[in-house]
């Protein structure tokens, strides 16, 4: 048996993602120190944006499978509640 769960983003939160990542490699900097700081800095901010897009599609499926589950699979939904 094989479960398969997938998450997909909407175009604006792929834009939104693409534009962060490129406006910080493709900026210029005054030195390699300024740039990798820059980078290491957009990269928490970029973790930040892509852990609130997966918490949310966690969240809807989540509510969606709970509906959708047994008394087996409820015992699942509600451990990682806590």
């Amino acid at each position: 048996m094989k479960v398969k769960h997938s998450i997909e983003t909407e175009p604006a939160e792929c834009d939104m993602l693409y534009d962060m990542v490129t406006s910080v490699c493709l900026a210029a900097y005054p030195s390699t120190e300024a740039q990798t700081e820059a980078l290491m800095s957009a990269k928490m901010v970029f973790k930040t944006k892509l852990d609130e897009y997966v918490a949310r599609a966690f969240a809807v499926g989540q509510r969606v499978g709970k509906n959708k589950a047994d008394t087996k699979d409820s015992a699942m939904y509600e451990a990682t509640a806590m």
